[in-house]
């Protein structure tokens, strides 16, 4: 079951019904009931699907970017990748629609009508989620890069390689870009300046969240042995903050 998202009483969730079939249902909220559910011919496994002016978009195993009538659950529009719409998960900005699929792209849909904006190949899988900020669309890879493209063109700005697949998703603070890459390091990075810490553990899907210079880290962890449930480590300028959650 994908992790769920909340929006006006409604609560939206994706799940597989019987392999390789999958659903997104919409339930009440409060009570439980459900309101609708839309069969997907793929697993719906995208982190929280995303609620946007009435609709609901989010990916699923059989290839497809969705958009929902978040009421009615009635398809509005369908776009058909190459690959799985893994843990990748819609980002709409502008009224574009971001995501990555394992076909190596990186997507930028309308949000109205699915039509492709323009697409991106990485050397990898994507099944980060997307950031979007001041025109720039942050995304990991596969590939071990960390891409910085246009979100009106696609145009790629910069990348950095680290040394594994980058499928965390990127957050931006201050300027800075943070994410987990599976080579055991979180990465700030900044034209100016950039630190790694490595944290001796594999970042599967990891989580960041930023709150002014603390910076908190959720892990699923998956090996190696284990440390106390939260640690602290003191930088020049900021706390960091992590913990640890078993596979």
């Amino acid at each position: 079951m994908a992790p769920p998202s909340v929006y006006g009483g409604v609560l939206y969730v994706g799940s597989y019904r019987r392999y390789p079939r999958g659903s997104l249902h919409a339930l009440n909220a409060t009570t439980g009931e459900l309101i609708w559910r839309f069969d997907t011919a793929g697993e719906v496994c995208t982190l929280h699907p995303q609620v946007h002016e009435g609709i609901v978009y989010f990916g699923s195993w059989d290839n497809n970017v969705y958009a929902l009538d978040a009421k009615t659950g009635e398809k509005i529009w369908n776009y058909t990748t190459a690959g799985h719409i893994t843990a990748s998960a819609p980002r709409i900005h502008n009224n574009v629609v971001y995501v990555g699929s394992c076909d190596f792209n990186v997507y930028a849909l309308n949000a109205r009508n699915g039509e492709k904006n323009w697409s991106y190949k990485t050397n990898g899988p994507v099944q980060s989620t997307p950031f979007v900020l001041d025109g720039t669309l942050y995304i990991g890879s596969g590939d071990g890069n960390i891409y910085a493209l246009d979100a009106k063109t696609g145009r790629k700005l910069w990348n950095y390689t680290t040394g594994a697949a980058v499928n965390s998703s990127p957050i931006v603070y201050n300027g800075v870009v943070y994410v987990g890459s599976n080579d055991h390091n979180v990465y700030a990075l900044k034209i100016e300046t950039e630190w790694t810490f490595n944290l001796n553990i594999l970042l599967r899907i990891a989580a960041l969240a930023i709150a002014s210079c603390l910076i908190i880290i959720y892990i699923f962890r998956k090996e190696r042995q284990k440390p106390s449930s939260t640690q602290r480590l003191i930088t020049p300028s900021c706390s960091i903050f992590y913990s640890y959650q078993d596979a």
